[in-house]
């Protein structure tokens, strides 16, 4: 084993849920959730290529303020899975306010990096949670959660595919 090295860039906050996947090439993305200084979390990245080691770690989700309390809302459980043309899909659990939560992703590219985050899947008054991410050997990526829709306190799995 090598030495165990940091990929986390901040002091702020703690590390949470965590991912990992190497894809064809051997590059390896690391996606996890991190804590802030006001109490909500973000979700980070960071890829490891063979060829010249860890690259900058960069932020995929950043918190919003709830519009009903003001308060921090934040983004955890990412999830990810390796694309067969040397992307990555992250996928992660965002709260949209004090009681309801949807599910995001974001694609890895080489010729445009990260893409803007894509609402995955909600109706607005959900609590999805818990997303796990598989990709087709078309690319296409399959995603499933956990999600609550008010008045029932049931979960049931839900389940789409992302182009």
């Amino acid at each position: 084993w090598s030495p165990p090295i940091r990929i986390d860039d901040t002091d702020v906050g703690s590390p949470g849920s965590h991912s990992v996947v190497i894809d064809d090439f051997g590059v390896v993305t690391v996606a996890w959730e991190q804590g802030t200084e006001w109490g909500d979390k973000n979700v980070w990245v960071r890829r490891f290529a063979p060829d010249g080691g860890w690259l900058d770690a960069g932020l995929l989700e950043t918190p919003l303020d709830d519009p009903d309390t003001g308060g921090p809302l934040g983004s955890s459980n990412p999830a990810i899975a390796a694309l067969p043309d040397g992307g990555a899909v992250v996928v992660w659990s965002r709260d949209t306010s004090w009681q309801s939560s949807s599910v995001y992703a974001s694609r890895f590219s080489a010729s445009v990096g990260w893409s803007q985050r894509t609402l995955v899947g909600s109706n607005g008054t959900m609590t999805s949670t818990t997303p796990r991410v598989a990709v087709l050997p078309d690319g296409r990526a399959v995603v499933v959660w956990v999600a609550t829709a008010p008045p029932s306190s049931v979960p049931f799995i839900y389940a789409t595919t992302c182009e």
